[in-house]
């Protein structure tokens, strides 16, 4: 079958920021059902999309989404508490078609090239980038189901490992830790961006295509970055999703016409961006894992 014709099933979990975060005020601006609503219609709009699912303790209206309701998590093991409802997804439920996008919801599929990500040649796919502390990133891994529950064995051994390793790190940080431990500690090289891990073979991806993220804290509304396929709005990025998607995913206006308008966006986002100032933490003040090796 060719890539094109395979349909992506898109997977994403959101828990309700508690009041005295400053997530909270990002989500009085983007909820999270918001967030994902987006998510699943730049895959409607750049790809074959199967089923989106939005598993949550909040309910989205969305058409595009097929709500999982969940219980509150434990905001003292919140990361962990993803990675489970994760597991609990592909423990629980089967599939016609074996590939998924697993992410969070502040993601946009900004081009067409998600479904050449699927060659058979891996059951996981991971992103890396130049971090040092923590060089693969959380937020979105590809799954593909073809062979064997590839899902269900790959979210078993993060829980596994970080029951055993991370615990210290369950509210956060402890999906970035394991997955370099996973790759670093419990897996087999064997060429071609490729990892052996028990049963899983886990292929790297460049995370400058699959997972960008902008250097500033808020993305730059002029352009779409080039060879861009997957667009990350982590931190208060988030605040400009919806514009992002509304002039750079959604709108279909003559060239001309959209630079003109990218102009003014931008203005304005910056404008926000000022306003929405006093909301956010700055990166460098974010707590780190104390005993992570730089």
């Amino acid at each position: 079958m060719e890539a094109y014709h395979r349909k992506i099933n898109l997977v994403t979990c959101f828990f309700k920021p508690s009041n005295s975060s400053s997530n909270s005020d990002i989500n009085q601006i983007i909820s999270g059902p918001q967030q994902a609503d987006l998510l699943a219609r730049s895959f409607q709009n750049f790809s074959s999309l199967g089923t989106a699912f939005f598993i949550s303790n909040e309910h989205s209206d969305s058409p595009f989404l097929r709500n999982i309701n969940v219980p509150d998590p434990d905001v003292n093991k919140l990361t962990l508490e993803v990675i489970r409802k994760f597991n609990f997804f592909f423990s629980k439920y089967e599939f016609e078609d074996p590939h998924f996008v697993v992410c969070d919801p502040d993601f946009l599929l900004i081009s067409p090239g998600v479904e050449a990500v699927f060659d058979g040649s891996f059951d996981i796919g991971v992103t890396l980038r130049p971090d040092k502390r923590m060089p693969y990133n959380s937020g979105i891994f590809f799954v593909d189901n073809s062979r064997i529950n590839a899902g269900k064995i790959f979210y078993q051994l993060q829980e596994d490992l970080i029951n055993e390793k991370h615990m210290d790190h369950a509210s956060w940080f402890c999906d970035q830790l394991v997955i370099s431990d996973l790759l670093d500690s419990k897996s087999e090289y064997i060429g071609g961006g490729l990892y052996k891990v028990n049963d899983l073979i886990i292929k790297v991806f460049d995370a400058k295509k699959y997972n960008f993220s902008p250097n500033r804290d808020h993305p730059n509304l002029f352009s779409v970055p080039s060879g861009v396929v997957l667009y990350h709005f982590k931190g208060r990025c988030r605040t400009s999703m919806k514009l992002f998607f509304k002039y750079f995913v959604e709108d279909n206006s003559s060239s001309r016409f959209k630079i003109f308008r990218y102009i003014m966006q931008a203005l304005y986002a910056e404008f926000l961006r000022k306003k929405y100032k006093r909301l956010f933490v700055m990166a460098k003040d974010r707590i780190m894992p104390s005993d992570r090796k730089i």
